[in-house]
């Protein structure tokens, strides 16, 4: 009988320490607000780009370290979820003010941080070139006072400039031109003998 109820007690305890582990979980804030240093730039013909000035799409990746990454959340403007995530020059801030649980951490536990952010209305990073990546460690806060990412260093996201796209076409409308002149406007046919 008495083995029965410490069997029953050691049970107790062993779920009243996953709930404490559950309730002391390490959390963030989807930010780069001061006092976060890191900007987000947008690539152009400037050196060093130009600040952040339009919504983008991101992806937020964290973990215990590298190897342990998990999706946390996607702000996509496919879905509008990413509408209004520009909220001053080279800043972001998550529209819904959410707090994040990094699984497996603590508040204060050193964190593993990846944010992606890409460009246009597609929703996956890997499906377009213009894209940026921050890879940081950042330590985490609580529930009620998550940490902003205060880790993450500049970051440049790859969007060309609408001149270059029209230097692009308007150079192969030229080339175009000039094929057609070479070869008087005519379509040569050839000659059977």
């Amino acid at each position: 009988m008495s083995s029965k109820l410490i069997q029953i007690a050691l049970f107790g305890l062993t779920l009243g320490s996953a709930e404490l582990r559950v309730v002391a979980q390490g959390y963030i804030a989807f930010n780069n607000l001061p006092p976060a240093n890191g900007l987000v730039y947008l690539a152009s013909d400037i050196p060093g780009g130009l600040l952040l000035d339009q919504d983008v799409n991101f992806a937020l990746l964290a973990g215990t370290d590298s190897l342990n990454l998990q999706l946390i959340s996607k702000w996509l403007l496919s879905d509008g979820s990413a509408t209004g995530i520009n909220v001053a020059p080279g800043r972001f801030a998550d529209p819904n003010q959410a707090a994040y649980a990094v699984p497996g951490t603590e508040p204060g536990d050193a964190v593993y941080i990846v944010v992606m952010a890409w460009a246009g209305p597609v929703d996956s990073w890997e499906a377009t070139g213009l894209h940026g990546i921050a890879e940081f460690w950042n330590p985490s806060g609580t529930a009620d006072l998550p940490s902003s990412l205060t880790g993450m260093d500049s970051f440049i996201i790859g969007i060309p400039e609408p001149s270059s796209l029209a230097l692009v076409l308007c150079g192969g409308a030229l080339w175009l031109a000039a094929r057609g002149r070479h070869n008087g406007g005519a379509v040569k046919r050839p000659v059977s003998l």
